[in-house]
């Protein structure tokens, strides 16, 4: 099925994977998944572990910052606190972080705190700019719209699950020719938002959700990319 990147969503036949072609003249994408761990010996964050491990014989999800920092330290693997300026090499893609920045002040009212200090990265790879957001909100938004031109992406990672947090200024400077949303199948928060939809739309951006095609990979290299779900559409 192929892609006519119009600002609509990927759809495809009921198979175990949809696959619509993306020709090289309309998106300059690379390889993406739902998760944004970056391969490598260390564990990558952006934050210093705050609340108090779990016992080792607690059964309960593991949801902090502490709790991983202490199983890393029992299996003796590095953790590399990373902020913007830090760039790694991995083969042919290059990953540079653009946030948070280790000179900018936490904010005094700490509700949204987490989610602003998400890593945001832009992986280059042979294939193009792929712009990987975590759960950044408008705060963070507009710190980075200070320098538009690092946020121009292929491929973006729509940060927060499509929340409506998301600003349209945001959505414009990227400007990506692929989106990718990252949501649970009948959430309750709503996500992705209607606004965010018709912005990425208005773009001409092509969308993906996990909502409604399950996993999502991109592979290929230019002039041919290919969106494989797991499910149509």
């Amino acid at each position: 099925v192929e892609a006519a990147l119009a600002g609509g969503e990927v759809g495809g036949p009921a198979s175990l994977y949809a696959e619509a072609v993306l020709r090289g003249d309309e998106v300059g994408g690379g390889a993406t998944r739902r998760t944004e761990a970056a391969p490598g010996g260390g564990d990558i964050g952006s934050g210093p572990a705050t609340q108090r491990p779990p016992a080792p014989d607690d059964r309960t999800p593991i949801t902090s910052v502490a709790q991983i920092a202490e199983i890393a330290a029992r299996a003796e693997i590095p953790i590399l606190e990373l902020s913007a300026g830090h760039v790694m090499q991995f083969g042919p893609v290059e990953l540079t972080v653009l946030s948070p920045s280790a000179t900018h002040p936490r904010p005094r009212q700490p509700a949204d705190e987490p989610n602003d200090r998400s890593l945001v990265l832009t992986a280059t790879t042979p294939a193009g700019r792929i712009l990987l957001t975590g759960d950044i909100e408008a705060p963070a938004q507009l710190r980075l719209l200070r320098n538009p031109p690092a946020l121009r992406a292929d491929i973006l990672k729509v940060p927060h699950h499509g929340s409506q947090t998301t600003t349209k200024e945001f959505l414009t400077a990227v400007h990506p020719r692929l989106a990718i949303i990252s949501s649970g199948a009948n959430n309750t928060f709503g996500h992705p938002h209607p606004k965010i939809l018709t912005t990425l739309h208005a773009l001409g951006t092509t969308i993906a959700r996990t909502d409604h095609h399950g996993d999502i990979l991109i592979t290929g290299t230019p002039p041919h990319l290919h969106i494989l779900t797991r499910r149509p559409g």
